[in-house]
């Protein structure tokens, strides 16, 4: 009766390390079948990289002029009050055709020592200096262009550079050109998922360049000069936005 018992008791004993045994076997291949699951998951979802450009063409409605009073002579004193002078009836007169003063910067001045070659000695000869002074205008008025051109050649500056095209709405003109960049990119992720099967799941990563806007005398920006009548007329300027889009994707 007592081996009855403890061969009863041994039967029970496997019976309960049998079921602990399955149930363990069911956990871990329920975690095995879960992780190959993630497993498929993270291989199947990918990633599309497509770029887009936008552009926007302007009219310049601004133009920054470097005005030059260059002078030569022996002694620099005389030199630098000459052009001092000269600089300071520029400033008048730019006041006069409604020039605001934030827009004059006359701090540029430049003194060079002229030297010449003596063949016969051999040596350099000091024949004076030349001192400059460069008064930058920003001019917010295109159809004042020619006044100021000509205002300023009167008073004595001997030395113009070309006008630089701008325009007060680069900043506006920049964001549709991402814009119409960013739909651009989006446009052509689209037609490449479809054909391949998949689909737009979201964004990983953006990056944007810097605009361009193209000033005198680069391309696309024309500036024609009528010297008989004293007119200036701008043509169209570019900005311009690049975008590179990582997209995620999955199949369809």
């Amino acid at each position: 009766m007592t081996h009855s018992i403890i061969h009863n008791n041994g039967n029970a004993g496997m019976k309960s390390l049998k079921r602990r045994f399955s149930t363990t076997l069911w956990i871990t291949l329920l975690l095995a079948t879960m992780t190959a699951q993630t497993s498929i998951a993270q291989t199947t979802e990918g990633r599309l990289t497509l770029s887009g450009r936008g552009e926007i063409l302007m009219t310049p409605d601004q133009a920054e002029l470097r005005l030059t009073i260059s002078e030569r002579g022996a002694s620099l004193d005389p030199l630098r009050a000459s052009t001092d002078q000269t600089v300071a009836r520029l400033i008048e007169a730019l006041r006069k055709l409604s020039v605001a003063d934030k827009d004059i910067d006359a701090a540029q001045i430049s003194i060079q020592p002229i030297f010449r070659y003596d063949q016969p000695t051999q040596r350099r000869i000091s024949e004076g200096y030349e001192v400059s002074r460069t008064v930058t205008v920003m001019i917010r008025d295109l159809n004042s262009l020619g006044t100021v051109i000509g205002t300023a050649t009167s008073v004595g500056v001997n030395q113009i550079s070309p006008p630089q095209l701008s325009s007060s709405q680069h900043e506006r003109a920049y964001q549709q050109a991402l814009s119409a960049a960013v739909t651009q990119s989006r446009a052509r992720a689209v037609v490449v998922a479809s054909a391949a099967g998949l689909k737009l799941t979201g964004i990983e990563s953006i990056s944007a360049s810097d605009y361009y806007a193209a000033p005198m005398p680069m391309a696309r920006v024309a500036m024609a000069a009528d010297t008989e009548a004293g007119s200036y007329q701008p043509g169209e300027m570019t900005v311009s936005a690049n975008v590179s889009i990582t997209y995620t994707v999955a199949p369809q």
